[in-house]
């Protein structure tokens, strides 16, 4: 027998396949969540996004993260953070693509001559809602 090869009863040699480790379901939820957020933090360096502390869910939590990116900004992910309303909200200038989904928003109004509403960056080529509760 060779290494790397093994015979079965009748000596037909058939290769080894390799030893898959037994790994419980919580080890293995901690290691996808832990491959998940290295995957979002190369994406990260790669467009300049800076990391989100945390939920979103308020206007003013939302507003103080968009303050902090830079103004040139090309894409932002804020897929499932928990953000509730756009109104009001300032985003970069330079924005091309804007990932909103897996949120609470429940309307996108349209701005007023008063400034409430949602108002998107002129250049915005990519707006991704879906998993939203938009009713308007």
């Amino acid at each position: 027998m060779s290494a790397g090869k093994a015979e079965d009863s009748i000596g037909n040699i058939k290769p080894l396949t390799p030893w898959t480790p037994i790994i419980p379901g919580s080890l293995r939820a901690r290691m996808e969540e832990r491959k998940r957020i290295l995957y979002f933090h190369e994406q990260q360096k790669k467009t300049g996004q800076l990391p989100i502390p945390g939920p979103l869910d308020t206007p003013d939590k939302l507003q103080a993260y968009l303050n902090s990116c830079p103004p040139d900004l090309k894409d932002l992910d804020l897929r499932s953070r928990h953000i509730n309303s756009l109104v009001g909200i300032r985003f970069p200038p330079g924005l091309k693509s804007l990932l909103l989904n897996f949120n609470n928003i429940s309307e996108i109004i349209k701005p007023t001559q008063h400034g409430s509403g949602v108002v998107f960056p002129p250049g915005l080529e990519t707006l991704e809602l879906h998993d939203n509760q938009i009713e308007r």
